[in-house]
């Protein structure tokens, strides 16, 4: 129950396809899941801003059964088939222990 008339609820819909075409208006969301060491966070922002990749949301998470390890939940502006964000991706899966795509969608209007 709500009383805020700017308040809203999005659903996505989750499958095997990274999403629709690219639009020029869409969002990517990942996880990337990395080891404790210093400078890995610095490492992955970095990888975004060197390819001009806007991060619009960051999320850790601790991995329940591996200590000093964490998850990431990342979105990032544009589409996963955008030149920049892909090799955005690309440098990400070299710094993680593992990333995984959620895939791309029309950002909300």
């Amino acid at each position: 129950v709500q009383d805020d008339p700017s308040n809203v609820t999005r659903f996505l819909v989750v499958g095997d396809s990274p999403g629709p075409e690219v639009s020029g208006n869409c969002r990517t969301s990942l996880v990337v899941l990395v080891k404790d060491e210093v400078g890995v966070l610095e490492r992955l922002l970095k990888s975004f801003a060197s390819h001009g990749v806007n991060l619009s949301m960051l999320e850790s998470r601790p991995l329940p059964s591996r200590p000093w390890e964490y998850s990431f939940f990342i979105d990032v502006s544009g589409h996963v088939g955008d030149q920049a964000v892909a090799a955005a991706l690309a440098e990400i899966e070299e710094i993680a222990l593992s990333t995984r795509l959620l895939g791309s969608y029309p950002v909300a209007s």
